[in-house]
C-alpha cells in the first residue's frame, strides 16, 4: 500500500487494517471499482503549486486499479510533482465528476448545473452513448499515433459529458448532429485532433485543452443555420452568392457563441477566424497570421484535415498519410506552419 505524507493515524490504521484482512473475493473488490467511479487524466501541470488542493488525486497502477495519492483539502508540494516526473508520470487521474473543478474558473460550467432540468437525463445519456459511437466509428484515422488518439478520445468524451450538463450546450450539439449526417462527426474530428496538435505543441494545461476541445467542437455551429442542402452541394456548384451564403457561418457561429453563457472567449474567437489563414487570404477578414488567435491556427489545420480523413457528402475519407500529403501539396503555405508540423508528428511516416 501507500500513504501519501502528510498521512493521519486513522489513514494509516486503515490501510495495515485492509492488509490484515484474509482475502475473500469480497476484499479484493475496491469500493471505487464497486461504485463504477469513473476517472479522466489532468496533466501534472496543473498541480505544480502548493495549494490547499479541492479534489482526491490519483494515479494508475494497471488498468481499473487506481491508488490515491493526495486527499480532498491536502497539498501537492513541488517535491512530490517533481519525484513524479522524473519518474515518467505526465497525468494524474481525478474522478470524472471533478473535472470541472480543474478547469479554468472564469468558464463556470458548474454553476449552470444546477437548474438544468428541461432536457432529460436519459435524452443526455443517449446523447452521450451516441457521440462516444460516432468518435470511434469516424474519427479514427489510420496511420495515426493510437495512444494520442486514446487520450485525446477519452478528453472529448469526458469534454462533452460536463458540455451536455448544460441545456444550452446540448441544444447546440444535437443541433450539430441533427443538421447533416456528417457534421457532428466533423467537428467531433475537428475537436479531438486540435487537442492533439495542441499536445504534440506540449499544451498541457487542462483548461486550455477544454477550451480548445470546447472551439473545435462549436467552429462550425454556424452551419446548423444554413440550408442543410446548400451543404450538400460540392464547392464547383455552388453559385457565388452561395459561397458567399456559406462563408457566413464564421460571423453566425461568433454570434451564436456570444449568446452561449457557458462558451469561452477563445471559442468565440475561433468560430469567427477558423477559416482566415497565414497569407491574409482567408475569410470573413483577410486578418494576417500575427492577428489569428492561436486557438484557431490549430483548429484550422485540425479542419483542413478532417476535411480529407472523416466522410463528407462528395469525398470518401483517405488514410492520415495520404492527407498530410495533399495538404503539403495543396496547402502547406496558408496554414500556420508550427500546427502542421504538429500534425505530422503524430503520424510515425512524417514523425522523424
Amino acid at each position: 500500500e501507500f500513504i501519501a505524507k502528510p498521512f493521519d493515524e486513522q489513514d494509516l490504521v486503515d490501510k495495515i487494517n485492509a492488509l490484515l484482512k484474509t482475502n475473500s473475493p469480497e476484499d479484493d473488490i475496491e469500493p471505487e471499482q464497486v461504485e463504477k467511479v469513473k476517472y479522466c487524466k489532468v496533466s501534472l501541470e496543473d498541480f505544480v503549486s502548493d495549494k490547499t488542493i479541492e479534489l482526491d488525486i490519483f494515479i494508475q497502477l494497471k488498468p481499473g486499479k487506481f491508488l490515491k495519492i493526495a486527499h480532498r483539502g491536502g497539498k501537492l508540494d513541488e517535491e512530490r510533482i517533481e519525484n513524479y516526473k522524473n519518474k515518467g508520470l505526465k497525468e494524474l487521474y481525478i474522478r470524472q465528476e471533478d473535472f470541472s473543478k480543474v478547469l479554468d474558473f472564469n468558464i463556470k460550467l458548474s454553476k449552470l448545473v444546477a437548474s438544468s432540468t428541461s432536457i432529460s437525463i436519459e435524452k443526455k445519456e443517449r446523447f452521450l452513448l451516441h457521440t462516444a459511437e460516432i468518435i470511434m466509428e469516424k474519427t479514427f484515422v489510420d496511420g495515426v499515433d493510437k495512444s494520442f488518439f486514446d487520450n485525446a478520445k477519452d478528453f472529448l468524451n469526458t469534454s462533452i459529458d460536463l458540455l451536455s450538463k448544460d441545456d444550452q450546450t446540448f441544444t447546440l450539439l444535437e443541433a450539430l448532429n441533427n443538421h447533416t449526417d456528417y457534421l457532428y462527426a466533423h467537428c467531433l474530428g475537428v475537436s479531438m485532433y486540435s487537442v492533439m496538435i495542441a499536445k504534440k505543441m506540449e499544451w498541457n494545461s487542462t483548461a486550455n485543452l477544454f477550451k480548445l476541445a470546447f472551439s473545435g467542437l462549436m467552429h462550425d455551429v454556424g452551419k446548423k443555420e444554413i440550408d442543410p442542402e446548400l451543404l450538400l452541394k460540392s464547392r464547383p456548384e455552388l453559385t457565388f452568392k452561395e459561397r458567399q451564403m456559406i462563408e457566413t457561418h464564421s460571423m453566425r457561429g461568433k454570434l451564436i457563441l456570444e449568446g452561449l453563457k457557458s462558451a469561452p472567449s477563445e471559442a468565440v474567437a475561433v468560430a469567427f477566424e477558423h477559416h482566415e489563414d497565414i497569407l491574409s487570404q482567408g475569410y470573413p477578414r483577410q486578418i494576417g497570421k500575427n492577428e489569428i488567435h492561436p486557438m484557431a491556427k490549430m483548429v484550422a489545420v485540425a479542419n483542413e484535415f478532417c476535411n480529407y480523413t472523416i466522410k463528407g457528402p462528395h469525398n470518401p475519407p483517405v488514410t492520415g498519410d495520404k492527407a498530410i500529403s495533399l495538404l503539403n501539396n495543396l496547402k502547406k503555405e496558408s496554414l500556420d506552419h508550427a500546427a502542421f508540423n504538429a500534425l505530422k508528428t503524430l503520424f510515425p511516416l512524417f514523425s522523424s
